[in-house]
This record gives C-alpha cells, sequence and structure tokens, in this order.
C-alpha cells in the first residue's frame, strides 16, 4: 500500500513538474539555458513543498488524535 502511494506521489509530482515547465516555455520564459535551468529547479522544488506541508499537517493532526485519545483516557 505504502508503495503504491509512493508511486502515485511520484507521479502526480512529475505532472505538476512538467506543467510547470510547460507554462514556462509557453510565456517565453525559459530564454537561455540558465532560465532553463533555473525553471527546473523551480518545478521541482514546487511539489516537494507542498509535500513537505502536507505531511507536516498530517503530523500534526496524528498528534492532535494522539492527545485526543489520552484525554479521554484521563476521563
Amino acid at each position: 500500500m505504502v508503495k503504491i502511494r509512493m508511486i502515485i506521489v511520484g507521479v502526480c509530482s512529475l505532472i505538476v513538474c512538467l506543467s510547470i515547465l510547460f507554462v514556462f516555455y509557453i510565456f517565453g520564459i525559459m530564454d537561455s539555458p540558465i532560465k532553463v535551468f533555473e525553471g527546473v529547479l523551480f518545478s521541482l522544488l514546487f511539489p516537494g513543498v507542498i509535500i513537505l506541508i502536507s505531511s507536516f499537517v498530517r503530523i500534526c493532526q496524528g498528534r492532535n488524535i494522539e492527545d485526543m485519545k489520552e484525554w479521554r483516557e484521563r476521563k
């Protein structure tokens, strides 16, 4: 199950990267090799940041659930 989720996340990240690069290409931002390199780095960084934020949110939600279980046991 975990491997399937990792594959889905990888495919989604690749789709986001390619779509960002396509938008950069359409608007003419990638006109030099340095701009292409910056575009590739940005497109790889953007999904990573989203995944990082979502993992932090998930961890916080997990902690809240554990805190609620402990609170119920104390009652």
